[in-house]
């Protein structure tokens, strides 16, 4: 994302976005500076780097860009109240499990649902708190 993003003009809506807002990234392997304005690592461990920033945000969003390891951690340790999934009319056959083996299930409310001239499904769900089998 840091090669690309950063250098896309403001008339991009994702760009402007993007590049306006603060980011942090979760990481092993980086050390700082990350090279785009606002980015910052995220400082300890994950849950408990998150859990700082649902409280210090005073109820704004935390958003995971296109992480599915970061997504289940954070599923996990019940720090997602919301999942936004698209889908797309394509079939690959093969892949990786979304969310992994979570330790329960995890019961979706379905909040919106949009389809793209394409074909894509956006889907916006509220994740309820999980089932203990």
């Amino acid at each position: 994302m840091t090669e690309f993003w950063p250098f896309q003009p403001d008339s991009n809506p994702m760009a402007a976005s993007l590049n306006s807002t603060p980011k942090y990234v979760a990481s092993r392997t980086l050390g700082g500076p990350l090279g785009w304005k606002g980015a910052e690592l995220l400082d300890g461990e994950l849950v408990g780097a998150v859990t700082g920033l649902k409280n210090a945000a005073g109820g704004g969003d935390v958003v995971v860009l296109g992480s599915g390891t970061v997504v289940r951690q954070l599923m996990e340790a019940d720090l997602v109240d919301e999942l936004r999934l698209f889908v797309h009319p394509l079939v690959l056959g093969s892949g990786k499990r979304l969310f992994g083996e979570l330790p329960a299930p995890r019961p979706l409310r379905l909040i919106r649902s949009a389809a793209t001239s394409k074909g894509a499904v956006a889907l916006t769900y509220a994740v309820e708190g999980p089932t203990r089998a």
